[in-house]
């Protein structure tokens, strides 16, 4: 059905004029009724409503019997109130003018006698504002839908979903993070999502590092594994994705952060050799000796896995660092003072240069020991050198760099360079107590 325009008037003479020339500029659009009363037309505008029929425009007479025409419209509104009301008027007085206004939006008022073209203009120009209006009621209440779907999505789903401004401040957060983390979402807003990182592990602070400068130097959404700090002080170890969203004030950051479950194989295996060629990410450093460190939870000790993972941590950032990327210890010493060795690191990422060396992890695993070799694609080092030294002066765990070697030599059974010095063989036999 096509839409209707309602016209009151109870001057039959004037009402056949309007119905003629609606019909002929509007006809092919709309319909055109008429009413002689304000009752007669209450009683077309319900029963148009109960066919579902839009009603766009109500054009009303103000001197009618009965039912005044400011009276009407109000009454009108009160059962349309999309529907743009004109009020036709010949001796209306201002009272009335204003009380349409104030009670029932009035459109415009025309004053008798009108002119067609007049008449024709005011129409159509209604028409098109009506029009306007509907397509950003649709607007509106998908939007609305829209968001609401959102919202149960966000707030429903079994990840931590966050938004963080460009301070990397927490502007929302879902409720998944009591149920995973034990925060109150409230208690967080406006907390630096730093605060949300485990931080006595000092992996993990080098790992958001990276990737946060990765995401704001490509633009492209990142994914690491990081441990999470609970409300009660615990790691909990997350995968996290962040990527950029267009927002009103510019980017922001949308985040994600998902529960990762133990492998349950890894309880299964009784003997396993693995090798892994990584790049040159402390996200992928991590990857492996959390890989390692659960696969030896099996057979060694808790303080086997934990000097186990440090050690093999250390050792893999020194082929990163000092390997691949050729970092010396002067450069590396020079950033950690003027607080840009990150920077240092991704600058040296992204060169060509560097960027497509690898590092290799040969790793096997029975009951009785550990074997795990690390190599890298740099020019080697003085090994002998660096023995020597630890020989002499034994473990200093306070050192920035270069600790990795001291803690390794002192915890494994084999521990040996390649003539180079970009490889090192490592075992550890469980069980078994350290000679000297």
């Amino acid at each position: 059905m096509k839409p209707v325009i309602i016209c009151v008037d109870d001057e039959n003479l004037i009402l056949d004029s309007i119905k003629m020339v609606l019909k002929e500029n509007f006809g092919d659009g709309y319909s055109i009724e008429t009413a002689e009363s304000g009752d007669d037309a209450l009683e077309l505008i319900e029963e148009l409503i109960r066919d579902g029929i839009e009603i766009p425009i109500l054009i009303s007479d103000y001197v009618m019997p009965g039912i005044k025409g400011d009276e009407f419209l109000i009454l009108a509104h009160s059962m349309i109130p999309e529907t743009l009301k004109i009020m036709l008027t010949g001796q209306a007085d201002l009272r009335g003018v204003e009380n349409v206004i104030n009670h029932a939006t009035l459109y415009r008022f025309l004053s008798k006698p009108w002119t067609t073209e007049d008449f024709v203009l005011t129409i159509g120009e209604a028409l098109k504002s009506f029009g306007q209006a509907r397509q950003i009621r649709i607007q509106n209440r998908e939007l609305e839908i829209s968001e609401n779907k959102y919202k149960e999505l966000v707030e429903n789903s079994f990840d931590i979903i966050f938004y963080l401004d460009r301070e990397e401040r927490i502007r929302t957060i879902n409720q998944s993070i009591n149920r995973i983390l034990r925060y109150k979402p409230k208690s967080l807003i406006g907390k630096k999502f730093s605060e949300l990182i485990y931080i006595t592990d000092w992996m993990n602070e080098k790992i958001v590092q990276e990737k946060m400068l990765e995401l704001i130097h490509n633009k492209e959404p990142v994914s690491f594994n990081c441990d999470m700090v609970t409300a009660a002080g615990e790691p909990k170890e997350m995968l996290i994705r962040l990527q950029y969203l267009p927002a009103s004030e510019g980017l922001i950051i949308v985040g994600t952060a998902s529960s990762i479950e133990d492998d349950l194989l890894i309880r299964l295996c009784e003997k396993e050799t693995q090798v892994y060629k990584i790049e040159n990410y402390m996200t992928q450093i991590d990857m492996v000796c959390k890989r390692i460190s659960n696969a030896i939870t099996k057979y060694g000790s808790p303080e086997d896995v934990f000097l186990i993972k440090l050690c093999i941590m250390e050792l893999l950032v020194n082929a990163m660092e000092h390997g691949n990327l050729d970092i010396s210890f002067d450069e590396k010493s020079e950033a950690l003072d003027n607080n840009d060795y990150y920077k240092l690191l991704f600058k040296r990422q992204q060169n060509p240069n560097y960027k497509n060396k690898r590092i290799t992890v040969e790793f096997s695993l029975d009951s009785e020991k550990v074997e795990i070799r690390i190599s890298d694609e740099g020019k080697g080092f003085d090994h002998k050198k660096q023995m020597s030294k630890v020989d002499k002066e034994g473990v200093d765990l306070k050192l920035a760099h270069g600790r990795g070697i001291q803690m390794a030599k002192s915890f494994f059974h084999t521990f040996e360079y390649n003539d180079m010095g970009n490889s090192v063989y490592l075992i550890r036999n469980f069980n078994v107590e350290l000679s000297g």
